[in-house]
């Protein structure tokens, strides 16, 4: 498994390999292949992999089974994390009803920025509709 890939994508991989196999008459257990695939993974999901190793019994651990646990876990792991920019909107209307101009601008919650380094972002960061 590669570092930037996720997992829906290398279980996509894997199957169309296992299915490959398959295809040529080669019988492969279930047990064989998850073992194989929870070798394969990236190092971040190290602590899954111990996980499902002590708590599940690996021969009757279904690929699905395993599929869904590690998906769940790449989920928790990019979960978003939390922002430190707000956007504001000010909408002014013009002389012309019809014409309404909404601007947008970017206030960065990180008080260890100069301030004009804030303005600095603040200003690249403003768009108008």
């Amino acid at each position: 498994m590669n570092d930037k890939e996720d997992i829906t994508s290398y279980m996509h991989r894997v199957n169309e390999i296992v299915n490959s196999i398959r295809g040529f008459g080669e019988e492969i257990k279930d047990a064989v292949i998850i073992k194989k695939i929870l070798r394969s993974l990236s190092s971040i999901f190290d602590s899954k992999v111990s996980t499902i190793g002590e708590a599940k019994d690996i021969n009757a651990f279904t690929l699905d089974a395993m599929y869904g646990s590690l998906t769940t876990y790449e989920m928790r792991i990019n979960k978003a994390k939390p922002s430190n920019k707000e956007s504001v909107f000010k909408v002014v209307k013009g002389s012309n009803p019809k014409k309404i101009q909404m601007k947008t601008y970017l206030i960065l919650k990180n008080p260890t920025l100069s301030k004009n380094s804030r303005e600095e972002k603040a200003n690249t960061k403003v768009s108008y509709l």
